[in-house]
């Protein structure tokens, strides 16, 4: 009788969603009730948690990066993965190493009169009309404009806290250090094509700024971030805008975006769904917003 129902049962849950009816357990005693009903219910959950992971085949055909990696933080396992050996450009993934560097390296209420010398060449300006040249700021002020809209001069200025040289050489020794092996930065805003890495690699330095400086995801979900500058418009106060669309999410814990022509569009971020976090990296994808809501989707949706 039991093997008549339990073949029910399958059926009942491939067929139809509805619960477990009081007529199908009739004849069995309150006891062998309740095992059924919490067998039922335990077969339900491994069947809806099979087709949730059937639908990773699906996501896989519909998003783009050239290399891409989602991971459970809590069981510490790769759900969806891609190219994952291979290194790519990061573009501005990279400032979130120097931030990093800036936190363990720099007393970020430590101030610094900027000079045009501390500027890129404008073809590689990100600017800002609150970072010039005679305007006196503090590291975490250069800090945050870095981190919320990227602005390389403001990271560019933040390499002259320290000696010549030192600077990148202190992102490296960090990437090292944290077990980033195919990680290599040339400069402290991702310009360069030749800052390279890994999926893995960037899912490492996540993992390091969630335990150890989730104040840097903290800023980057910041979009009020002001400063004097030349804003006349604005009463001389310049506002940062933010250039992570995943900022206003209730469900994004922080994260940094990129691009460059050789990059692609990157993407670095932890998310929450029902106290579970995943970390989701994109290297050199065409959309990184639609790749990225395709995936939070399918994570979203997991039983």
């Amino acid at each position: 009788m039991k093997k008549l129902l339990y073949c029910l049962l399958l059926t009942s849950l491939i067929i139809s969603p509805f619960p477990l009816q009081a007529e199908s357990t009739s004849g069995l005693s309150e006891e062998e009730r309740e095992i059924l009903i919490e067998e039922y219910e335990a077969i339900r959950r491994r069947l809806d948690y099979l087709k949730w992971y059937i639908e990773k085949f699906e996501i896989e055909k519909k998003i783009g990066p050239l290399s891409y990696l989602v991971y459970d933080i809590q069981e510490e396992k790769t759900l969806l993965k891609k190219n994952d050996n291979h290194s790519y450009p990061i573009a501005s993934i990279t400032k979130v190493m120097s931030a990093v560097v800036t936190q363990e390296n720099i007393d970020i209420n430590q101030k610094i009169t900027l000079t045009s010398a501390m500027f890129l060449p404008n073809s590689w300006q990100r600017q800002s009309p609150a970072i010039y040249a005679g305007t006196t700021l503090t590291a975490g002020d250069l800090m945050k404009a870095s981190l919320i809209q990227s602005t390389n001069n403001a990271v560019h200025s933040l390499t002259h806290f320290l000696n010549e040289g030192e600077f990148l050489k202190k992102m490296n020794e960090t990437a090292k250090a944290i077990g980033m092996k195919n990680t290599q930065f040339f400069d402290a805003h991702g310009i360069s094509s030749l800052n390279r890495s890994t999926a893995p690699d960037i899912l490492k330095l996540m993992t390091y700024v969630s335990k150890n400086h989730p104040e840097i995801l903290e800023i980057t979900k910041e979009e009020n971030f002001q400063l004097p500058g030349k804003c006349p418009e604005y009463n001389w106060i310049c506002t940062f805008k933010n250039l992570n669309l995943f900022h206003e999410v209730d469900n994004f814990v922080g994260g940094k975006t990129g691009f460059t022509n050789k990059a692609g569009n990157t993407f670095a971020g932890v998310f929450d769904f029902d106290g579970r976090r995943y970390s989701i990296v994109l290297l050199n994808t065409k959309s990184r917003t639609a790749d990225t809501q395709k995936i939070s989707e399918w994570l979203s949706q997991r039983p």
